[in-house]
């Protein structure tokens, strides 16, 4: 078990620790919440030797209640695996969880590979660029926009690649966004360490659910 069962009220970064498992999933048990509009948010990172860096490769859907949250079957990439946990909500929020790694099945093989999940993106505001998502090796992505209102203008949103870490290029067509409703898009045939999703076209009166964006296996 990588955190033993314990309350957690403040966002806070594990310790790192090596990461063996080719194929390994995460599980969250959530035995108590407390707090006003409590929300949990929980980021698995990998260290890559090859970039000197934490990439994300799976942030889970926002935790709101108890239960029990599994990630899906993951690809290890890096060395070593570290969990960003962030607290949301007010009157002390608290969530009393455990998270545990726990080696998958080489045959049981990842549906997607990586995930990041974005619901602070400024979308009223042209050029605003989700975190890179590490997506090396994909052949796949995706990027789903899940808006609220919009009194004026929909934000289009553009899916972008990069090799080196610095230079950006477009992958694939923006995506309108649509009030109060989820849209989605699908790219094949990529070839990008990372992707990041960008406001092509700034909405006005626009109000983001969340942003996901997606890397498949081959």
């Amino acid at each position: 078990m990588d955190i033993a069962s314990s309350a957690i009220s403040a966002t806070a970064t594990t310790a790192s620790g090596n990461l063996k498992q080719d194929y390994y999933t995460v599980t969250i048990p959530v035995t108590a919440v407390s707090g006003t509009n409590p929300t949990y948010a929980v980021e698995v990172q990998e260290y890559s030797d090859r970039s000197a860096a934490w990439e994300t490769v799976y942030m889970f859907p926002l935790i709101t209640a108890t239960g029990r949250y599994v990630s899906p079957t993951l690809k290890r990439r890096g060395t070593r695996v570290r969990y960003v946990q962030t607290i949301g909500g007010t009157s002390t929020p608290t969530f009393t969880r455990s998270i545990s790694l726990g080696a998958a099945p080489a045959n049981d093989k990842p549906g997607f590979t990586t995930q990041l999940i974005d619901r602070a993106l400024t979308v009223n505001t042209g050029s605003s660029a989700t975190s890179a998502l590490y997506t090396k090796g994909a052949k796949s992505v995706q990027l789903v926009i899940r808006m609220g209102t919009i009194t004026t203008t929909a934000p289009q949103l553009t899916i972008q690649g990069t090799l080196d870490g610095t230079n950006w290029y477009t992958i694939g067509s923006a995506l309108t966004s649509v009030a109060s409703s989820t849209v989605m898009t699908t790219v094949n045939n990529i070839n990008a360490d990372k992707i990041r999703a960008i406001v092509s076209t700034a909405g006005s009166g626009a109000t983001l659910g969340e942003i996901v964006l997606r890397s498949f296996e081959p």
